[in-house]
């Protein structure tokens, strides 16, 4: 005589499957993004700095600056990447300021 489970008992062992399943991806997926090379390499050329000006009213310095960025991000971009954030940071009077950003 066969023996049939219930609903019940089915859709626990179709859950679970599931979730096993998606547990096991989820780590397949956190050690792919640990374990891959991320590098990345950029060239700043012609700079050019168009004006400096400290404005003491409001305790802040503005700088006009041209350059031209060359970056390659190839590297950085796998299955798991949605987005990049870069900047350009300077040393500026002991600080750090970042004077460009985007978002890839």
């Amino acid at each position: 005589m066969v023996h049939m489970h219930n609903v019940t008992a089915r859709l626990n062992a179709t859950f679970f499957y599931g979730l096993s399943l998606m547990g096991i991806f989820a780590g397949i997926s956190a050690v792919t993004g640990v374990l891959s090379e991320r590098t990345a390499t950029a060239e700043i050329n012609n700079i050019q700095v168009q004006y400096v000006y400290n404005n003491t009213r409001f305790k802040w310095d503005e700088s006009d600056i041209k350059f031209d960025l060359e970056a390659d991000l190839s590297n950085s971009f796998d299955w798991n990447v949605k987005l990049l954030f870069i900047w350009v940071e300077v040393e500026y009077s002991e600080n750090f300021v970042i004077i460009w950003d985007k978002i890839i």
